[in-house]
């Protein structure tokens, strides 16, 4: 097995991508191959700067002093611990009691899926952000290299197992060209694009099986998700058996007017 070949193979045998005996191969090389070696130490170091993730903040205390002032208002915060855990004391608390720990069980119920929910877009748009920071960083951030949708659409052909669609130019947004990536273990078509000094990301992969999160906006007709990771703004958006996430760090109605334009496109 080449250099070349190996290097271009690194990414994905980090990332537990490669079957049994491939990744053996690569291995074997990077044994006998100084160079590899190095690669494989940069792009671990790549890795590990792109995969930092956000702080998580705690829930608001708001539903935690609501129910201890119903637990108060009842009489409750008198009792001992004893006395609480005691089953038939225990079934003498105040109705007001009861109502508290409703309120209690219904808001983490609340909660929980806010942060299930959360904990999926934060997943998905980490994923995609790390995926643009790394053609950003790349010296070969396309494996085919063109501004003509007709030439880039058809190069996915045979490398994916989807049709992805491929947006054309539009005002100063320009083709730049396209790869093969991942997003989570699933294979993504990678569209960059420029829009003035701003580079644009635009990935299509299999929505099957993904824990989508809900929309909370429209872009051009089209439920989708926006939110900021790392200083890039992030838009996902469902078509069919595919999800599209658009990742950039344009401002705020550059985005918005890209989503609107694009989500459109990609419902064909």
């Amino acid at each position: 097995m080449d250099c070349a070949t190996v290097r271009e193979s690194l990414h994905d045998l980090r990332r537990g991508r490669l079957d049994a005996a491939r990744a053996t191969e690569i291995r074997l090389h990077l044994k006998g191959c100084l160079g590899c070696r190095e690669e494989e130490a940069a792009e671990a170091a790549l890795d590990h700067a792109l995969a930092e993730r956000l702080p998580r903040h705690a829930a608001s205390p708001a539903l935690r002093r609501r129910v201890e002032e119903l637990w108060a208002a009842s009489g409750g915060a008198e009792l001992s611990p004893r006395l609480r855990s005691h089953p038939p004391l225990r079934r003498l608390v105040a109705p007001t009691a009861v109502a508290a720990l409703a309120i209690l069980s219904t808001g983490l119920f609340v909660e929980r899926q806010l942060r299930v929910r959360d904990e999926r877009l934060v997943r998905i748009a980490d994923e995609v952000v790390t995926d643009h920071l790394r053609l950003l960083v790349s010296t070969h951030p396309y494996e085919i290299e063109s501004g003509i949708t007709h030439e880039v659409k058809p190069w996915f052909e045979g490398r994916l197992d989807f049709a992805p669609v491929v947006p054309g130019d539009r005002g100063e947004l320009r083709l730049l060209g396209g790869a093969v990536g991942y997003v989570l273990d699933r294979k993504a078509a990678v569209m960059s694009y420029a829009l003035r000094r701003h580079r644009v990301t635009l990935l299509a992969f299999p929505a099957e099986g993904l824990a989508f999160p809900a929309a909370n906006r429209i872009a051009g007709g089209v439920p989708a998700v926006a939110d900021e990771r790392r200083g890039f703004r992030v838009v996902l958006w469902r078509a069919g058996d595919l999800a599209y996430a658009l990742v950039s760090d344009v401002s705020a109605e550059d985005m918005e007017r890209l989503g609107g334009e694009l989500a459109p496109e990609t419902q064909r």
